[in-house]
């Protein structure tokens, strides 16, 4: 679809791993990955600290560090006015920023979520209570209940799609269950975006993009930090991208999820990095 006149697009570096835990090899993967991508846009660099000792707060593992990190994502979103972000980043929780200013700026989105896992808890349903698995329901939520003292304008379950999914904890699944969020299997998918689907996103011009890297099958791509079986192959994913590229106005993207550093094993992502550096 075209691009509407608002064309200042960004790419944005944010290597938040704390969402995961002690998980420093998400700094490196996204050092590595943004290297790979190397973005010939104006870029946006979230200062983060690779190491750090990580504190449990409101049940939410390193809490202090992942707030004042989103604050810092936000306000320099805001201050840039980007109409479009590509985002390199460690967690999956770094899309809680990203999406909140983006629907700031564009009002309704679609939110096509390609993730292994549901990203659905809460801190109080979560059974590791780190971040990475509750981004989606915090934006979902518009952050109630998280604790968080930052804008996150909710979002409707009509406007969200979890494509590719295939690990889910029983709270998520008794979520979508009552929020009849659609999902797709990773089996489900074929080389074209959802039919089924299409008609619940018609009256959406503008989507946002999450890629969690683990959505692949590890027997083509493995280096993700919670890989999974039995994923899209890599051709797929790319087929389908193209396939949404056509349909609407792609706002965003993201690539998370990354803790590759060789260069010739990221090779093989390059049809999914053309697509973003595309956008």
């Amino acid at each position: 679809m075209p691009k509407d006149n608002l064309t200042n697009t960004v790419a944005l570096f944010y290597p938040q791993w704390q969402g995961a835990g002690y998980a420093p090899e998400l700094f490196d993967g996204t050092v590595a990955l943004w290297d790979f991508f190397s973005p010939q846009i104006p870029s946006i660099m979230i200062q983060v600290d690779r190491q750090g000792e990580l504190v449990k707060q409101n049940a939410i593992v390193g809490f202090e560090q992942i707030e004042k990190q989103l604050l810092n994502a936000l306000t320099l979103l805001q201050d840039k006015k980007p109409s479009r972000v590509v985002t390199i980043g460690g967690g999956c929780d770094v899309d809680v920023a990203v999406i909140s200013y983006l629907r700031t700026m564009h009002g309704r989105l679609g939110i096509l979520w390609f993730d292994a896992h549901g990203d659905l808890n809460t801190p109080e349903s979560s059974p590791s209570q780190l971040f990475h698995g509750m981004a989606l329901r915090c934006l979902l939520e518009g952050g109630t209940g998280f604790g968080f003292q930052l804008p996150i304008p909710s979002i409707s379950s009509k406007d969200v799609a979890l494509l590719g999914v295939r690990d889910l904890d029983p709270p998520e699944k008794e979520y979508i269950e009552n929020t009849g969020i659609p999902v797709m299997a990773a089996g489900e998918m074929t080389d074209g975006f959802p039919k089924r689907l299409v008609s619940q996103f018609r009256q959406i011009e503008k989507v946002y993009v999450h890629i969690d890297l683990d959505v692949l099958d590890p027997g083509e791509f493995a280096g993700v930090k919670c890989p999974a079986l039995n994923g899209i192959r890599i051709k797929q994913l790319s087929s389908i991208l193209q396939d949404i590229m056509e349909r609407w106005d792609v706002i965003g993207l993201s690539l998370v999820e990354n803790i590759e550093i060789d260069e010739k094993k990221l090779n093989v992502l390059e049809p999914i990095i053309q697509i973003a550096r595309e956008l």
